[in-house]
């Protein structure tokens, strides 16, 4: 190849590859509603904060079975066959037992730790509410401003 066969093969892949560097990059088909719905769904911070809810639903309704009364119902039944002492092979039967308890207890002084205890977990449950509002809404302000930072 001559030097001006060379000079027009540079020129060539200069300009393919400029006009390559100046095409429209496609279109995205996701507009702010699809952005925060796929950052809610893989955001790690949302997923802590609703386990922490889940969890703090729980604690709260423990504490709160801890204030009830304890009942407890047991029931039983009792029929033997006895050999008679005096009879050779002959038996009697002994008279039935049957026994029912019902009981309820509640402690009589816990110094309201129970009630405190419940009071407490609920506490807990709005904050876990309310840090997982905050936290979605560091997410919005973070995927609009991405967002609009492309859009520029």
């Amino acid at each position: 190849m001559s030097g001006k066969h060379l000079i027009l093969l540079g020129i060539v892949i200069v300009a393919v590859s400029t006009i390559r560097a100046q095409e429209i990059p496609p279109q995205l088909d996701v507009d702010i509603k699809k952005s925060f719905q796929i950052a809610l769904k893989h955001s790690s911070l949302i997923q802590a904060a609703e386990e922490k809810i889940i969890s703090s639903e729980y604690q709260t309704a423990t504490a709160f079975t801890r204030l009830l009364p304890d009942l407890n119902l047991s029931i039983s039944y009792m029929r033997q066959d006895y050999y008679h002492p005096y009879l050779s092979r002959l038996y009697y039967l002994r008279p039935e037992e049957f026994e029912a308890v019902f009981s309820i207890s509640v402690p009589l002084y816990q110094g309201g730790r129970r009630k405190k205890e419940w009071e407490n977990a609920r506490k807990k449950e709005t904050l876990a509410l309310w840090n997982l509002k905050k936290e979605k809404l560091k997410l919005y302000g973070e995927v609009a401003r991405g967002y609009y930072r492309v859009l520029k």
